[in-house]
């Protein structure tokens, strides 16, 4: 749809402003877009990078640009996030816990100091629905990464899974 109204879409540009950037000179709309995720186990400092985003996009007025912040959340309840080591860094069992999605979703509201555009009152919610295959097999891939290799049982694991987003507009 949008390639019909002459958009395209940018590589990403990290550190300058926009992790997407969309440009449609015929319908004259354009837009930088940062992307965060945050899960069960994110902590307040990873929380306080979400802040950063908005912060780096808020020095980009005024421009004629659109600015967006899109929070992607993800919550696991029945997977275990246990101690090892990727690419030689160690990581301790997460303990650490938010209290599902909408605790997520109250914590970014928190730190951006604003509500989102888009849905106002709470993050657009879904279950997480069984992975294909392919994208199970990556994950059990993906975990094998890790010392000692973690184990992925989608029927376990993705019990009670849910994942949600919300969009902020950056300055009007």
């Amino acid at each position: 749809m949008l390639r019909e109204k002459g958009a395209v879409i940018l590589p990403r540009n990290k550190g300058l402003g926009a992790d997407i950037t969309f440009r449609a000179p015929r319908i004259g709309n354009n837009a930088k877009v940062e992307v965060k995720m945050v899960c069960d186990i994110t902590t307040p400092n990873q929380y306080s990078l979400i802040k950063r985003d908005q912060q780096k996009q808020e020095k980009l007025r005024p421009c004629d640009d659109e600015l967006f912040l899109i929070v992607f959340f993800l919550s696991l309840p029945n997977y275990d996030y246990r101690a090892g080591s990727l690419d030689g860094k160690s990581y301790p069992d997460r303990t650490f816990r938010n209290s599902g999605l909408h605790d997520q979703y109250r914590i970014v509201k928190k730190y951006l100091g604003t509500v989102p555009a888009w849905p106002v009152d709470q993050a657009f919610v879904q279950d997480l629905v069984l992975p294909s295959r392919n994208i199970l097999a990556a994950i059990r891939g993906w975990c094998t990464c890790f010392s000692p290799p973690f184990v992925f049982d989608a029927d376990i694991h993705l019990k009670k899974a849910v994942v949600g987003v919300a969009i902020w507009k950056i300055c009007d």
